[in-house]
């Protein structure tokens, strides 16, 4: 049974991460990305005035959250829009065997190989 969902996408997307979480939440599916609140409510993935150490434990805390996770959901960003987080977190995810699902249009080679469902 599906109960821990990550959703990995461009945080220039916020809302459409953020409408998403609350569907599933409304399913009584755990949201495990943590990034989806946060940025919605700094208003920034990367803030100017965040230290190293910060940086680091936004990250580790985010690819900790894709091992506890039953399926990786990548939100795959429109063209021209840019992500690097969530093609690492993709990669987390294929490496610990999880359920992957992607939607939106396919960009790099790797996304109609390494989906489950698009």
């Amino acid at each position: 049974m599906i109960t821990k969902v990550y959703l990995a996408g461009a945080s220039a997307e916020i809302e459409r991460a953020r409408a998403i979480a609350q569907q599933l939440r409304d399913a009584d599916i755990h949201v495990m990305s943590t990034w989806v609140d946060i940025i919605g409510k700094v208003g920034a993935a990367n803030p100017a005035e965040a230290t190293a150490e910060q940086l680091t434990k936004w990250t580790l805390r985010d690819l900790e959250e894709v091992k506890q996770a039953d399926v990786l959901w990548l939100l795959l960003p429109p063209k021209p829009i840019q992500t690097v987080g969530a093609w690492i977190e993709l990669g987390i995810a294929y490496n610990e065997g999880k359920m992957i699902l992607m939607s939106g249009e396919h960009r790099p080679i790797f996304t109609p190989v390494l989906a489950h469902r698009h």
